[in-house]
């Protein structure tokens, strides 16, 4: 039997935590590179996922996994559901449970701040996996989501190269407050923006299949001469290509996505989505990680960006002429 916490001092933690998220107000210590960070025995990698429903956050995950058991180190996997008091809650279980070092996928990046105070008491670093970041982290790990969406609509625009007229393009969009959303987005509608030919008409959020679905069929209903849609995840992906298959639309429509998931692999082989934005949660999940050892041993990340203490991890666009040719280089690097 799990020895359970007892709910008053439960409850205390989960509310210190929420207030100063909701005050936004940040009561960090001064500085991470001030703290020398203790490996506990066993060493322990603690992993607070967004969503474990998402096919993205499962090969992060296993990305996490995999190398701390190359490294002969333990992973423990805590599924936020979504839910950023859930986040908040099973952040500090992990903690309370001697974790070495803390990786979050943050529900919220307003909810971090907290949680990285209480983890750096105990001496523990944390790194953020994608999403976005706010606080006094330790490293931050992600693709770069601006320059995705900028590479989608480079893509959408050479998919209607000489096909006259002007393209009305509809956004499936991730869930409000998502700041890797917000970067997808900006980065798709300021580089179509630079061609007179091509509209945004329609831009409604999705984040699960569901939603994506509804929105998909909103978009279409409201706009029957749309031509093409970006969707800004795989579940979005495949709620939109279920709604354009129950419309009707033809092979002349196009559906450009972004994560590149096994799901959206196999939808871009049978042809229902043109070409997504490839990310590699896998590889990120590893460099977690490995970030986290570096940093367990005194060493400074190898930091892209470290005035943000970022690291990213480089995306391509997978389309049918080159997905044989990735999916064989991912088998490569794992």
């Amino acid at each position: 039997m799990k020895k359970s916490v007892p709910i008053s001092a439960a409850m205390a933690t989960i509310l210190l935590f929420l207030s100063g998220c909701a005050s936004g107000a940040q009561t960090a210590l001064p500085g991470s590179a001030n703290i020398q960070f203790r490996a506990k025995h066993p060493v322990t990698i603690g992993y607070s996922v967004f969503d474990l429903q998402d096919p993205y956050f499962q090969t992060y995950a296993a990305g996490i996994k995999e190398e701390a058991a190359r490294r002969h180190v333990r992973a423990i996997i805590a599924d936020a559901k979504s839910s950023q008091l859930e986040q908040v809650s099973n952040s500090a279980s992990l903690i309370s449970r001697r974790i070495s070092a803390l990786i979050v996928s943050p529900v919220q990046p307003a909810a971090l701040p907290a949680t990285i105070n209480q983890a750096h008491r105990q001496k523990i670093p944390v790194i953020i996996g994608d999403v976005g970041a706010q606080g006094d982290y330790d490293a931050y790990i992600l693709s770069d989501n601006r320059d995705g969406g900028k590479q989608a609509a480079e893509y959408m625009r050479r998919a209607f190269s000489g096909r006259p007229g002007q393209h009305k393009i509809g956004i499936v969009d991730l869930a409000p407050g998502v700041v890797v959303g917000k970067e997808r987005s900006e980065g798709f509608k300021e580089e179509l923006a630079r061609d007179p030919h091509f509209r945004v008409v329609a831009s409604l959020p999705g984040q699960t299949v569901d939603t994506a679905y509804k929105a998909t069929q909103d978009m279409l209903s409201a706009h029957p001469d749309l031509d093409g849609i970006y969707a800004m995840n795989s579940n979005n992906v495949q709620g939109a290509a279920r709604a354009i298959q129950a419309s009707g639309k033809g092979k002349d429509f196009k559906l450009v996505g972004f994560n590149g998931d096994p799901v959206e692999m196999n939808l871009i082989r049978e042809g229902t989505e043109t070409a997504t934005v490839a990310q590699d949660p896998y590889a990120q999940g590893k460099l977690a990680v490995e970030t986290a050892l570096r940093l367990l041993k005194g060493k400074s990340p190898r930091y892209d960006e470290p005035a943000t203490k970022t690291l990213r991890v480089p995306i391509r666009v997978v389309d049918s002429t080159n997905l044989d040719a990735y999916l064989r280089s991912r088998q490569h690097s794992k």
